[in-house]
Parts: C-alpha cells; structure tokens; sequence
C-alpha cells in the first residue's frame, strides 16, 4: 500500500505540473498544433508532423483560468487576466 501511494502522489505531482504548463501556453500540443498550421500556411509537407499528429491524443475541452494558477502576479501582469481557454496566456 506504501509503495501504491508513493507513486499515486508522483503521479500528481507530474500531471499538475504538465497541467500548469499547458495552462501557461507551454502544451506540446499548441506547439504541435502551431507547426501544423504553419506548414499548411506554407504548402510544406513535413514528415515529422504526419507521424506526430497520427498519434492518438487525449482531447480536453476544459481549462483552468490562469489567475487560479499562482505562476505569476496578476496584479503586476494585467495583461494575464484570462477566462480561460485559448492557445496561450
């Protein structure tokens, strides 16, 4: 049971810190997703983002407003203020 625990909170550990940088922008999937768009924009055709993007990904539809995340001051950084969602801060 020791052990079971030890490696659930590793786990949360790991999932709020990925949640947080997909909440600050820094998802590998809007990178991904930038890259794609940008090469659609520019006609190439790149063999890198086929095999990436035909990889399953896990879709989430929520996202915490960033003011719930204290990684910076909202009082310093107005422009942060946000209701949620979006590709970036």
């Amino acid at each position: 049971v020791e052990q079971r625990l030890k490696l659930f909170k590793i786990a949360s550990k790991k999932h709020q810190h990925l949640c947080r940088l997909a909440m600050t922008g820094s998802g590998i999937d809007r990178h991904l997703f930038c890259l794609y768009v940008v090469s659609k924009y520019l006609a190439v055709d790149s063999p890198f983002l086929k095999e990436v993007l035909s990889e399953p990904w896990r879709l989430s539809t929520s996202q915490t407003p960033q003011q719930q995340v204290e990684l910076f001051n909202l009082e310093r950084n107005p422009e942060y203020v946000s209701s949620g969602g979006g590709f970036g801060p």
